[in-house]
């Protein structure tokens, strides 16, 4: 008993670490800040990984899961180091996967218990992480979260936004919505009082529609469906049957939410409670329905046809998607940050991946989500589970929320624990056991050293007024940027210390050529452009400015002030071309979709082609 005590009081602070911390992030500077979200999630890992495997044991279990992990993580390790000469830039997307292929490995083969109990747990988890950032959520649609001493996130352009510690209103509204087939299962378990379940799901249904995602209307839809699958399927089952009723109320009362939510904000405004918010079904048509994603869509897809095989690398699209702003002739829907990924899971990874790597994923996708709609496999527990991964899928159709280690973990938990196939493999244990000993203790040190360095990193983000202690910054900085995983992150912040200077041109502009291949933010790529000025490439220059101004619009009244201090004859061509796109700017209405559009067109080419949805 006590042993069986112990196993479930460890799974549920291993779902602790994984599935509440990690969205309590507020900790949240740059160039790293998604670090305390991922750290929670790979100490957790890595501290399971030193007990994946039992000493003596004969033998080991091999889940469809792992092994589809295993072998898109051979696959993008080989080609992006042997290949794509993108050791380093694959280096953190490598390291996730295999952090992954290690938890599969610990879920499948030291948790012995049964599937109810760890969905129950998994349930709690989710509905006190939910409870959690409910309160968040209140405090920020309250316009509280300026008098939290910084421990709780808002937006400083719009205070009263509803994102709670996810810092994203879209990935909020996917963690909120994970509760309500999470309150349903416990409720269907007699776990959670009516009483109890009602109230939560009603507080999960209205924070998620402050949120003003519109996905949540998607997921609704999605949990209606399969439910209505289960029980055509198990529809003598008595738990089953009682989730699936409740769900059916939850999907109904969000639906209210959503419709009636003027009519609620209104009614609190008169009570005297200042909140101000807009529904996903009010923001249906917001940013022409989603035109910049169909753009980014249209780009990756460019990017797979000229990379069919093995992709352009992972890290790359961001690269890839700024110079085809410029230079592609798509239409226009300009924005003011970089689009790291293209907004769909298929498509960038028919762009970094290529055919081979999209494949693995894709079909070891349906390998593992597929055996859920087998015969006699509709139990309450795999709906839950295939719940959850539906709402991860359908939010990765938009948003890249696999990305993040936390969103990874759970579909990485989700595809290991259901009915996909395993296999039992009579071989010799020790050297794979070792070898998770040793994963988990490279994951452990990595977020003990990792907390030290974030610190240094932060405060070595703006250089210092003293010479000598810029060089023993950027000595450490050096020495830190040797580390594969810590390489990405180190440059950006040498780059802070690198300015461009023609006597240091054989060193800044190299540096430059590659970290906007990997990183092309804004002032990256204006860097880029005086080196290469500077350097005598005026053609080259111009490309880099252009993609400065195409892709960062509102940027470009800074970029006049930035070039003012430069007075090399080489630098007047960047300077017209800077002013001529901030005047178009100023002209057709600062921070707004025409004055930024007007910026773009003053650098790209004309629109010759059009999307392709």
């Amino acid at each position: 008993m006590v042993r069986h005590w112990a196993a479930e009081g460890g799974l549920l602070l291993f779902f602790t670490a994984c599935f509440i911390l990690p969205f309590l992030n507020f900790v949240r500077y740059m160039p790293l800040q998604d670090w305390w979200s991922d750290a929670p999630v790979v100490l957790a890992i890595g501290l399971a990984a030193l007990f994946t495997l039992k000493r003596g044991g004969e033998g080991f279990a091999l889940p469809a899961a792992s092994l589809v992990l295993l072998l898109l993580t051979m696959l993008l390790a080989a080609s992006n180091g042997l290949l794509l000469d993108n050791a380093k830039g694959s280096s953190q997307a490598v390291g996730s996967l295999l952090a992954m292929l290690l938890l599969s490995l610990w879920l499948d083969n030291r948790i012995d218990l049964p599937l109810q109990r760890i969905c129950l747990l998994l349930a709690g988890a989710v509905l006190l992480g939910n409870g959690l950032q409910i309160v968040l959520g209140l405090i920020q649609a309250l316009d509280l979260a300026r008098w939290c001493r910084g421990w709780v996130l808002f937006d400083y352009n719009e205070p009263t936004t509803v994102m709670g510690n996810l810092a994203q209103r879209n990935q909020y509204a996917q963690y909120l919505s994970w509760g309500l087939p999470a309150a349903c299962y416990l409720h269907a378990q007699d776990r959670l009082r009516t009483g109890l379940c009602v109230a939560l799901v009603a507080m999960l249904a209205v924070m998620i529609t402050w949120s003003g995602a519109r996905l949540p209307l998607a997921y609704g839809l999605g949990i209606c469906l399969v439910s209505w699958f289960w029980l055509r399927r198990a529809g003598a089952d008595s738990v089953l049957r009682r989730m699936a009723t409740a769900l059916a109320l939850s999907v109904l009362l969000l639906a209210l939410v959503q419709l009636f939510n003027r009519e609620l904000v209104w009614l609190l405004n008169w009570i005297g409670l200042p909140v101000h918010t807009f529904s996903g079904s009010e923001r249906i048509l917001d940013a022409g329905f989603g035109a910049r994603r169909r753009i980014e869509w249209t780009k990756a897809w460019q990017v797979f046809v000229e990379h069919p095989w093995l992709g352009v690398g992972l890290g790359r699209y961001a690269a890839q998607s700024v110079w085809l702003e410029v230079f592609a002739g798509l239409p226009k829907a300009p924005e003011n940050w970089l689009f790291t990924q293209c907004h769909n899971l298929v498509f960038q990874l028919l762009a970094e991946t290529g055919g081979l790597g999209a494949a693995i994923a894709v079909g070891g996708l349906l390998a593992c989500l597929l055996p859920f709609f087998g015969k006699g496999r509709q139990s309450a527990e795999n709906l839950l589970l295939l719940l959850l991964a539906m709402m991860m899928l359908t939010h990765s159709m938009f948003e890249f929320p696999l990305w993040y280690l936390p969103f990874l973990a759970m579909l990485t938990t989700v595809c290991t624990l259901g009915p996909a196939p395993r296999w039992r493999l009579r071989t010799p244990i020790g050297l794979l056991r070792w070898s998770c000993i040793a994963g988990g203790m490279l994951m452990v040190a990595h977020v003990v050293s990792g907390a030290m360095i974030f610190q240094r990193f932060v405060q070595y983000s703006a250089p210092s007024r003293s010479a000598e202690e810029n060089v023993r910054r950027v000595d450490y900085i050096g020495k830190v940027g040797v580390d594969p995983l810590w390489a990405k992150s180190a440059d950006l912040v040498l780059g802070n210390y690198l300015m461009p200077d023609r006597k240091h041109l054989d060193l800044t502009l190299p540096f430059y050529e590659k970290l906007a291949r990997d990183q092309p933010y804004v002032a990256v790529l204006l860097r880029l452009s005086l080196c290469r000025a500077l350097a005598g490439r005026e053609q080259g220059a111009r490309d880099a400015l252009a993609q400065a101004i195409a892709n960062y619009p509102d940027e470009a009244p800074k970029l006049v002030f930035t070039l003012q201090a430069w007075q090399e004859p080489e630098i007047s061509p960047l300077k017209a071309m800077a002013l001529r796109a901030a005047q178009a700017y100023q002209e057709h209405g600062a921070n707004t979709d025409a004055g930024r559009m007007a910026a773009v067109m003053t650098v790209a080419a004309p629109v010759t082609r059009s999307t392709l949805f």
